[in-house]
């Protein structure tokens, strides 16, 4: 499938609050995004959200320490990540037992299936 990335909006900006993080497009709107949108980004502390940078020209966003990556037209549209949380809880206890942030080490977390 070929796509017109010149019909999709782009991320100019990105900035970080406590709860939600905001996009500035290129056609001057904005839209602000819970981490909710990601298990990955919801456990993530602070520091690793505002680690989030552009990438792609605009068209996405890269988590690199979390391994997350996210296109900025699915989040526009409100799509939300579909990583089971079978992948989340096994990238967590990964990130635990290396200690991912020393100085914040995650708690354990329990899935109910």
């Amino acid at each position: 499938m070929i796509t017109n990335h010149e019909d999709k909006r782009t991320a100019i900006r990105l900035s970080f609050q406590a709860h939600t993080f905001t996009l500035d497009t290129n056609d001057g709107e904005q839209s602000t995004i819970p981490y909710s949108v990601s298990p990955r980004l919801l456990l993530a502390s602070q520091q690793e959200r505002e680690a989030g940078k552009l990438m792609l020209g605009g068209y996405g966003i890269e988590w690199e320490a979390l391994n997350e990556h996210l296109s900025v037209d699915g989040l526009l549209q409100g799509k939300v990540s579909t990583e089971t949380w079978r992948s989340v809880y096994e990238w967590y206890e990964l990130r635990r037992e290396k200690g991912a942030d020393e100085d914040a080490q995650p708690e354990p977390i329990q899935i109910f299936a």
